[in-house]
């Protein structure tokens, strides 16, 4: 856990300046305080937190929808490519803001009402490269004998595991 380099929390306020409020830098407020007194580069930095988690968890999620998506269309091709396809057009042609406004307005909005729905228009971006690249990795010479290999076995796992192996990297 990363901890703020000041002794101020995010709701402190410094009743120990010498100056009223808001005050301007000193050596125990960098960014000196706001209105209420409480430290301007301790709120900053507690508020970047938020924003760092936010954009991390956003990236892990929509990659892996992303992936899974694109891995789904590109191993089984046909009716689900195009079924597929046909749902991310409808879908990346929603106007975003307008739907996150109205979904705000009727749940509560907090951190992870806003990270799904967020997540569920910031998926489409890469699902057209993991795609093409699961095609492409289908129709190679090396992965037929393996599928074949595979049903003969009675194992999709293999199956997928050697496709995995060839097309996510």
């Amino acid at each position: 856990m990363l901890w703020a380099p000041v002794r101020f929390g995010a709701n402190t306020i410094n009743f120990a300046t010498t100056q009223p409020f808001p005050s301007p830098p000193s050596a125990k407020n960098w960014l000196g305080t706001d209105a209420n007194g409480g430290d301007v580069f301790a709120r900053i930095l507690y508020g970047t937190r938020i924003s760092i988690l936010f954009g991390l968890m956003l990236t892990i999620c929509s990659s892996v929808m992303g992936v899974l998506a694109g891995a789904l269309q590109g191993y089984y091709g046909g009716k689900v490519d195009l079924w597929g396809q046909r749902l991310i057009e409808v879908w990346s042609g929603m106007p975003t803001l307008f739907l996150i406004i109205l979904l705000s307005s009727v749940v509560q909005p907090n951190f992870w009402w806003l990270l799904a729905i967020t997540v569920l228009f910031g998926w489409m971006s890469l699902v057209g490269v993991v795609r093409a690249e699961f095609l492409r990795t289908r129709n190679l010479t090396i992965s037929a004998p393996r599928r074949r290999l595979a049903s003969a076995i009675g194992t999709l796992s293999c199956a997928i595991c050697c496709l995995m192996r060839w097309s996510l990297p």
